[in-house]
């Protein structure tokens, strides 16, 4: 299927030469976790993708000479700042805006095997003051984003940390490892807080539910649990997925964390009662593994992404099938709503991006990747742009504002 973007201006590309690929993600063909010769950030002109105008049009607005491969990619909250993490354990921060270098953040241990990426994730704080990166030197390091400062060392995994994420009110991180267990950290001190022990094998994802009581894991054992964040007391443990590869892939909260969804091997996503540990229904239709699933921010619809290249909408409450979003023409790996959830996002590996209506299923825009499979697309908070990154190390960001129909897109917010 054929698609023609009738906006969505690239503002920015910054030029990574490498890829983007967590090492948290086995799909991934080794041969994209490759070096990089060279930095560029790139202020693209007012044309749209898929115009006549050459790449090599584009002016070049800034080259940093790093032979470092880039492994991450984060936009802040208020779309104004962009962070990559690279293989040479440092974090750079980029004006969103005009893509000029910040600043560099330094102190992760450096890696010994090219083969495996250093900083496994790179996330901002919701104030967007902060950035929290997660190693596999066994630490998570929280940074002053203005002054480039290192905050905190949170020291006291034995094994690579896979992921660390803030709380909703930026007070806290919780960290995952291959060590098995998740840690709690107070961010102002970065005194350790609490240990959440009780997966066999190792955690690879944890996060906070909205009002900050409770915590989601998601482990090698192929369960989902959920926690106390104040005590560490395990709450709900959720074995799933026993079809297929056999492993919970992702699993994410509602907004209220009554209810949280799981997605796997099984070409499944399911929804569970987080009270009773009860399962509610299955949402079943994909032909291939589901890669990734979340709530829209109302708790009403719960949309996922599958290896069968299309992503699908569903009641959240009673399961129903409400629509399905055609058109990528390989996997999709990652999805993400709007902060409204008016509007969608995908990103796959047939190097695009798609951004769709979430009312009525229909496709708004493609953002057209360099030359690399896309590995993520992120909304700023305002929904009016979006942050795109490809196994080619481009990130872009994208004005999208003319075609989401959302009133924020104003002054208010600069448009951000």
């Amino acid at each position: 299927m054929n698609w023609r973007l009738a906006t969505g201006i690239v503002l920015l590309s910054l030029i990574l030469g490498a890829s983007f690929i967590s090492v948290l993600n086995a799909n991934v063909p080794d041969a994209f976790a490759k070096r990089a010769s060279e930095y560029k950030a790139v202020s693209a002109p007012n044309s749209l993708p898929g115009d006549s105008k050459a790449d090599n049009d584009l002016p070049t607005a800034i080259t940093l000479n790093n032979d470092q491969a880039a492994v991450g990619a984060s936009l802040s909250p208020d779309g104004l700042k962009v962070a990559t993490a690279d293989s040479d354990a440092k974090i750079r921060i980029w004006d969103a805006l005009s893509g000029d270098h910040l600043t560099t953040l330094a102190g992760h241990a450096t890696g010994t095997n090219e083969a495996f990426e250093t900083i496994n994730t790179v996330e901002f704080s919701p104030d967007n003051s902060k950035i929290v990166t997660a190693s596999q030197d066994g630490t998570a390091r929280i940074w002053d984003v203005s002054t480039g400062r290192r905050l905190a060392t949170l020291s006291g995994h034995s094994d690579w940390v896979y992921s660390a994420s803030f709380s909703t009110d930026g007070s806290r991180v919780v960290t995952a490892s291959l060590d098995s267990t998740a840690r709690v950290w107070a961010v102002s001190t970065g005194e350790h807080l609490t240990t959440l022990v009780g997966h066999a094998y190792g955690v690879s994802a944890a996060h906070f539910s909205m009002d900050g009581t409770s915590i989601l894991t998601v482990g090698g054992d192929n369960t989902a649990r959920v926690w106390s964040a104040s005590t560490g007391e395990p709450l709900r443990t959720m074995k799933v997925h026993d079809k297929g590869v056999g492993y919970v892939s992702f699993a994410s909260f509602s907004p209220t964390a009554t209810r949280l969804v799981t997605s796997g091997g099984d070409e499944s996503a399911r929804v569970w009662d987080v009270r009773s540990g009860n399962l509610l229904t299955t949402l079943s239709g994909h032909s291939g593994t589901v890669l990734d699933q979340h709530f829209s921010p109302d708790g009403k619809l719960i949309a996922t992404a599958a290896t069968d290249g299309t992503a699908r909408i569903w009641d959240a409450i009673t399961g129903e099938h409400l629509s399905t979003l055609s058109g990528h023409d390989h996997w999709i790996v990652d999805l993400s709503f709007s902060r409204d959830g008016k509007s969608f996002l995908t990103a796959s590996y047939d190097e695009t991006a798609r951004l769709w209506d979430v009312d009525n299923g229909e496709h708004l825009a493609t953002l057209s990747a360099n030359k690399g499979i896309l590995q993520s697309a992120q909304f700023s908070q305002s929904g009016c742009r979006v942050m795109t990154a490809s196994s080619d190390g481009v990130v872009q960001i994208w004005d999208v504002s003319k075609i989401v129909s959302q009133s924020r897109c104003d002054s208010s917010t600069g448009g951000r």
